[in-house]
């Protein structure tokens, strides 16, 4: 993951999300349309995670440890009502992922080799959003991840190299330097060492980061 090696001296808003979560979905939905009415700062820094990868960490010493479903089965009904609530209120055309479990690790990890290139990627990452929670399509299928990169003019040549051991391992790093910094879940938004965890905590975000900014003036 491109940044410094202590997240909180990044600065900005930082975002640490997942394709897989549909509270990050709702959160990138929110920074896109609304960010038209300058309520977000323009720098917002996406950091791409991998939920499984973080709740590996919150039940063992390694990121790649095997953990059970956190959600009993009262809890899980009432997530799948919320995000169902959610969706209407954004008046997101929600379909439910194809797959059980959607992998979206090599997704996540395009995302990274592109940010730590200094590529500006924001339709593949909201291509992959869509791809994933309104079509209903596999975003660990190769054909679906060129179509996303196509949404920034990109090749896809970068799908290999994302399936890549040394790839996967930056996924790894990234999700691992996350946690240590107090990440334990997506979406979550830091603003200097202050984590705000969910999609309805955005706006406290967005106020921490603009009373930041202008105690920096």
């Amino acid at each position: 993951m491109s940044g410094p090696t202590d997240l909180t001296a990044a600065g900005g808003l930082q975002l640490f999300f997942d394709f897989r979560s549909p509270y990050a979905f709702f959160t990138a939905h929110r920074i896109a349309s609304e960010s038209r009415e300058c309520a977000f700062p323009d720098a917002v820094q996406w950091r791409p995670v991998s939920i499984d990868m973080l709740l590996s960490l919150q039940s063992g010493p390694s990121a790649l440890a095997t953990y059970s479903d956190p959600l009993c089965p009262a809890k899980r009904r009432h997530l799948v009502a919320d995000v169902r609530r959610h969706a209407r209120r954004y008046a997101i055309p929600l379909r439910r992922p194809s797959r059980e479990r959607p992998d979206s690790k090599v997704a996540l990890t395009i995302s990274l080799l592109l940010g730590a290139r200094g590529q500006v990627h924001h339709g593949f990452r909201k291509a992959v959003f869509e791809a994933l929670w309104t079509r209903q399509l596999d975003i660990d299928d190769d054909a679906v991840l060129a179509g996303c990169l196509a949404r920034d003019g990109l090749g896809p040549d970068i799908i290999q190299e994302a399936r890549s051991e040394p790839s996967l391992d930056l996924l790894i790093d990234a999700s691992e330097r996350a946690y240590a910094a107090g990440v334990f879940g997506v979406p979550t938004v830091m603003v200097g060492s202050e984590l705000f965890f969910g999609n309805d905590r955005l706006d406290f975000a967005v106020e921490a980061s603009t009373a930041l900014a202008g105690l920096q003036r």
